[in-house]
C-alpha cells in the first residue's frame, strides 16, 4: 500500500486525505492516522470538496464517524450533510421503483438482472444509502428490448434515446444500452438504463449478456427476490464497466473492487474468475484494477495482481487518478481512446479498436436516423447523408 505521505508529497494533501478516509472505511486506516495527518497538513477546503464530488465518494466519507472532524467549515458541513441526506432518501425512492419494475418484468415473463446502483450498496454495506446512485441498471437480452421498451413507455417512462421502428436491428447493433426516465411528484427523475451487451462490439468482448444470465442469483429485499448476477459475475461486470468502460477514471471505481474483495474474498471462485477474464481477454484491465486496489486501499485482489515498479499501465492510470482534473468522462476524446489502447491485451485488440472507431465515422449513427427519415428501402442512402450531416443540424 502506497504510504499516504508519499501521495501527499507527490500530488496534494487533499487527495491523500480522501484516500485516507476511504482506507478508514475499509478498516485500513485508523482515526489516529487521520488526526495525525491533519495535524501535519493544511487542507484547501474547496479542492477537498471538489475531489470528493468528482470521485463520487461523498457518501462514503459522510458515513464515517470522523465526518465532524473534517477540515471544512460548519456551514459547508451542514450543506454537505443535507446533500447526502437528500441523495440517500432518493436512493430509497429508486429502490421502491426497482421493486415495482421487478414485479412488472416478472409478471410479463421477462428475464432481466438488476445490478450496481442501490443494490451494490446493499451487497457491499448492508444498507441502501452508503453508495449513492442516480439510476437503475438492468441487464436484458437484446431479443426482449422492444417488449421492455413498450412496457416502460406504458408505465410512464420517457425514452431518452431515439428508436426507429423501421430499423430496430440496427439500433441494437449500433448501441449497447438505452436510457429512460420518469418524473416523480418531487420533480426528480428516476433513470433506467437497459443494457443488452457488456460493451460495444469494437471491444472484442462477447456481444451479449448470456454469460450473466447463465449463472444468476437472487437478492432478498423486503420479501421479494430480486434477480442479480452471481457474486463472481457481479465482480466481473464491475471490472468490465469500471475498467474497460470507464478506464479506472475515479476512486469510486477502484473502491468498489476493494470493498467487494474485502467482503467476499473467501467465497469468490478466483481461479474460475481468472479463467473467464483470460477467455474474454481483458487481463490487463483486471490486473491494473487489482494493483490499484492494493496500492490505494491496501486490499489485495487475488486476481492477476503482480505489482512491479515498471508496471507502465498501472503507473499511468494511478497518476491520472491522483491528479486533478481527472481523465475526461466523454468516451470519444483523444485521452480516453489512447487509454483504451494502453489497456488492450494484444495488438489484435488494438486493431479491433482502431477498426471500430474508423467504422463509427463511416456508418450512420442513430442521430442520423433521427434527423433524416428514410424508409428501409433507401437505408444505403444514410451512408451518403452522413458525409453531409452538418446540413441537417
Amino acid at each position: 500500500m502506497m504510504p499516504i505521505r508519499t501521495i501527499a508529497a507527490n500530488y496534494n494533501a487533499e487527495i491523500a486525505l480522501v484516500i485516507l478516509l476511504l482506507r478508514n472505511k475499509l478498516g485500513k486506516a485508523s482515526e489516529k492516522d487521520i488526526i495525525e495527518f491533519l495535524s501535519n497538513h493544511s487542507i484547501d477546503e474547496n479542492l477537498f470538496l471538489q475531489l470528493l464530488n468528482v470521485h463520487q465518494v461523498e457518501s462514503l466519507v459522510f458515513s464515517s464517524k470522523l465526518f465532524r472532524k473534517l477540515p471544512i467549515s460548519e456551514n459547508e458541513k451542514d450543506k454537505f450533510k443535507r446533500s447526502i441526506e437528500y441523495r440517500s432518501k432518493f436512493n430509497l425512492v429508486i429502490l421502491e421503483e426497482l421493486l415495482r419494475l421487478c414485479v412488472l418484468f416478472n409478471d410479463n415473463e421477462l428475464h432481466v438482472l438488476f445490478y450496481k446502483g442501490v443494490l451494490l450498496s446493499k451487497i457491499l454495506f448492508d444498507d441502501f444509502s452508503t453508495r449513492v446512485t442516480s439510476d437503475i441498471d438492468v441487464l436484458i437480452k437484446s431479443v426482449d428490448f422492444e417488449r421492455i421498451r413498450l412496457l416502460l413507455i406504458n408505465a410512464g417512462y420517457e425514452e431518452m434515446d431515439y428508436f426507429s421502428n423501421d430499423y430496430p436491428e440496427y439500433f441494437l447493433e449500433t448501441k449497447r444500452e438505452s436510457s429512460f426516465r420518469k418524473q416523480i411528484l418531487t420533480g426528480q427523475f428516476i433513470m433506467i438504463e437497459l443494457q443488452w451487451a457488456p460493451l460495444l462490439k469494437m471491444f472484442w468482448l462477447p456481444y451479449n449478456n448470456d454469460y450473466y444470465f447463465s449463472n444468476k442469483s437472487f437478492l432478498d429485499l423486503l420479501g421479494k427476490k430480486i434477480p442479480v448476477p452471481s457474486t463472481d459475475r457481479h465482480l466481473l461486470i464491475l471490472l468490465v464497466h469500471h475498467g474497460l468502460g470507464d478506464l479506472w477514471r475515479i476512486l469510486k471505481h477502484v473502491f468498489d473492487i476493494a470493498a467487494f474483495t474485502e467482503r467476499y474474498q473467501s467465497t469468490i471462485d478466483w481461479k474460475g474468475l481468472e479463467t473467464d477474464i483470460s477467455h474474454w481477454q481483458f487481463q490487463r484491465v483486471a490486473k491494473v484494477g487489482s494493483n490499484l486496489s492494493e496500492e490505494l486501499f491496501g486490499v489485495k485482489v487475488p486476481l492477476l495482481s503482480n505489482r512491479s515498479t515498471d508496471d507502465k499501465q498501472t503507473n499511468i492510470v494511478l497518476r491520472s487518478l491522483l491528479q486533478y482534473p481527472l481523465l475526461a468522462k466523454e468516451k470519444k476524446v483523444k485521452e480516453n481512446i489512447l487509454r483504451q489502447f494502453l489497456l488492450s491485451d494484444t495488438f489484435i485488440q488494438k486493431l479491433h479498436l482502431f477498426k471500430g472507431y474508423f467504422l463509427i465515422y463511416l456508418k450512420p449513427s442513430i442521430s442520423d436516423l433521427e434527423r433524416i427519415k428514410l424508409p428501409p428501402f433507401f437505408f444505403p442512402l444514410y451512408y451518403l447523408t452522413k458525409r453531409f450531416r452538418f446540413l441537417f443540424k
